[in-house]
């Protein structure tokens, strides 16, 4: 194992620049996936309502699924990152091996049973529509489970290169294969260039081919990385190892289903107003606005976890601080920027975005991109510090203070809503309420300082 060397500032050099020289590729990277959505979405509207349901439902299945995989995810950057810091690429590589060998056996096992059973999945879903439209969505999921070995497989990949720093090859791969499912999108969904008109299906099959090219790609890769030959090594499961892995992952696992739950739960509390499609409509816009003004918070939080993990296996750990305390501060100036800029637009966002005629949801969509842009700092923050945490090894804790938040919000929400007569409001405000009280729970672990000595 050789290229040993810090070639990207982790280790030794100026903070503020390498930080931001990683954090940019990773923004880019996040925009250029909502691209990837949007062509998705705009692609199947024009085959009707139905292509756009069926995509909703396998995107909801394939997010949890993501829920296994952040199990695997999780752990590995945190022992790959200690590792790497450490100089001991030998473990590193043996985690890689490891999290690889699990996430495709995994990924084979569960998406060939949905595959085989998806007109069973999608019934128990409560997918509906006439006799073609459920055949073709049949199909779409079934390719969708075909491409989940090369899924878990990419997701792997874009994290072991974020923790190795190298968020510019991340962008190239994230770049081919969001290029080439917009292009495979276009000519398999309706049959250009000599090729078969699939419909629906052929969204499916072009995500299975973008997504293995992809996998490939990262393969490729690899040896320029300081985990050159990691994959030339032996490939026997290393229960010792995996033990590893999951003591470290399986929180943040348990974490990112709560978090889900929950956003399913505000859905079913909106939709129960006075109202309701309305209300779930606008937040559905909202979230998706939102999303877009996350982008340089997640940047910062991956970014940040790569300083704070090879640091911290380097037994440098006021750097790791530095760069913790650096990225939350570059976070809420952005993310701060992001709120201030949606919500004056709030109301050409809301009048593009939903249809025409949609006064109800417009006009609560506008009341909730301002309620939202006020608490962009505190989602900064949010975001930064459980990275932070989870990339040293510490997932308990940010565990613990999602239950604990999540619980507070779905109550808030719940109350404010049915008892106090604010509706859909109230549903909101209980929303906006916590990412304060998390800011605080974790600043608090974070002051606390004993995530720098946990052991992975």
């Amino acid at each position: 194992m050789n290229n040993l060397s810090d070639t990207h500032g982790i280790l030794h050099g100026n903070l503020r620049a390498a930080i931001w020289k990683l954090a940019l590729p990773s923004i880019a990277s996040g925009l250029l996936m909502s691209a990837n959505s949007i062509a998705d979405k705009l692609f199947m509207g024009r085959l009707g309502v139905d292509a756009l349901a069926i995509v909703t439902v396998v995107h909801e299945i394939r997010l949890a699924l993501m829920t296994i995989l952040v199990a695997f995810s999780v752990g590995a950057a945190a022992i790959i990152g200690r590792a790497i810091g450490a100089a001991n690429t030998d473990e590193a590589a043996q985690a890689l091996r490891q999290t690889v060998l699990v996430s495709v056996v995994t990924g084979s096992l569960i998406g060939g049973v949905v595959a085989i059973f998806a007109p069973a999945v999608l019934q128990l879903i409560g997918y509906r529509g006439d006799a073609a439209s459920f055949s073709a969505g049949v199909a779409y999921l079934r390719w969708s489970m075909i491409a989940v070995p090369s899924l878990f497989t990419l997701v792997i990949g874009n994290t072991v290169f974020g923790v190795l720093g190298e968020a510019r090859r991340a962008l190239q791969v994230i770049s081919v294969a969001v290029v080439l499912n917009i292009l495979f999108d276009y000519i398999l969904i309706f049959g250009m260039w000599g090729f078969p008109q699939m419909g629906v299906s052929g969204g499916g099959a072009a995500l299975c081919i973008s997504q293995t090219i992809a996998t490939i790609l990262f393969i490729l890769f690899l040896p320029g990385t300081k985990l050159a030959g990691a994959l030339r090594g032996v490939w026997l499961p290393d229960l010792a190892m995996l033990q590893r892995i999951l003591h470290v992952g399986l929180p943040a696992s348990a974490r990112q289903a709560v978090v889900a739950l929950s956003g399913l739960t505000i859905q079913a509390l909106l939709l129960r107003t006075q109202s309701g499609s309305a209300a779930g409509a606008a937040h559905g816009i909202g979230v998706l606005v939102e999303s877009l003004a996350f982008l340089p918070g997640n940047a910062f939080a991956s970014t940040a976890g790569t300083f704070v993990s090879q640091n911290i296996g380097a037994r440098n750990v006021q750097r790791a601080k530095d760069a913790a305390l650096i990225s939350i501060g570059q976070a809420v100036l952005t993310m701060t920027f992001a709120g201030a800029v949606f919500g004056p637009l709030a109301d050409g966002i809301a009048h593009v975005m939903l249809p025409s005629g949609a006064t109800s949801a417009v006009d609560l969509a506008i009341r909730y991109l301002h309620l939202m842009a006020f608490i962009q700092p505190a989602v900064a923050v949010n975001l930064v510090l459980a990275g932070v945490l989870s990339s040293a090894g510490d997932t308990r804790t940010p565990r613990s203070v999602t239950f604990v938040t999540t619980g507070l919000r779905v109550l808030l929400a719940y109350g404010l809503s049915s008892f106090t007569g604010l509706g859909v409001m109230g549903v909101w405000l209980g929303v906006a309420s916590t990412p304060v009280i998390s800011m605080i729970l974790l600043i608090a672990a974070y002051r606390r300082g004993n995530w720098a000595s946990t052991k992975v």
